[in-house]
């Protein structure tokens, strides 16, 4: 028997699948969870989980880590309605055994169940061979791009947030009782620093990686 557990935090959409899927004779829907908080409750007593990525409480692929941490021999399906391709190829490279978005039919996410929970594969071999290529460039470029964030002094982060908020170098000299001079000379050494060539391309960087909010 699948012992199914739903998280997703679109309540009717989850509703909705798991009233379906309690109608099949081989699927017991034990739960549902609108955040991983609520879902950590029923890790260990289910042996599949039909996951959404973007959860109000937490990362959906680290929830993947965690669930096949905790227990190793649950399945999980990551469905999903982003469209970006390296969402899901991260969520195969943490361990997902599968991925398919929202937009699919009803009978195409339960015959993937099935077919994930008799030990099958919904990806052809070239596809996940394909999807842990993208996971593994992107982890290179995370590295990458922490180690270029983590040369920014703590003032140079400063002035790269005020950048991001729009100041000029005026504004900025003024906020941090510095000259426009030595101003304009930390903005030089964050684009040299982030390896961008303006300082658009430097705030995106930045947001991009997590090193400024707007």
């Amino acid at each position: 028997m699948i012992r199914l557990l739903l998280v997703d935090d679109h309540t009717a959409f989850r509703e909705a699948l798991a009233l379906i899927c309690s109608i099949e004779e081989d699927i017991s829907v034990i739960s549902q969870a609108g955040s991983i908080e609520e879902a950590r409750k029923y890790i260990q007593s289910v042996n599949f989980v039909l996951l959404d990525l973007g959860l109000p409480d937490g990362n959906g692929v680290d929830f993947v880590r965690e669930i096949k941490s905790s227990n190793p021999a649950c399945h999980v399906l990551v469905l999903t309605g982003s469209m970006n391709k390296l969402d899901l190829a991260r969520a195969i490279d943490a361990g997902a055994d599968g991925v398919m978005l929202k937009l699919s039919r009803v009978q195409d996410i339960i015959q993937a169940i099935r077919c994930i929970s008799a030990g099958g594969s919904i990806h052809s071999p070239q596809e996940i061979a394909e999807l842990l290529l993208l996971a593994g460039r992107a982890r290179i470029e995370d590295a990458n791009a922490r180690d270029k964030i983590g040369q920014l002094t703590d003032r140079e982060r400063e002035i790269l947030q005020a950048i991001a908020e729009g100041l000029s170098d005026k504004e900025i000299a003024a906020r941090f009782n510095i000259t426009v001079d030595t101003a304009h000379k930390h903005a030089n050494n964050i684009l040299r620093k982030l390896d961008t060539n303006s300082r658009l391309q430097a705030v995106l960087f930045a947001l991009r990686h997590g090193a400024i909010s707007l």
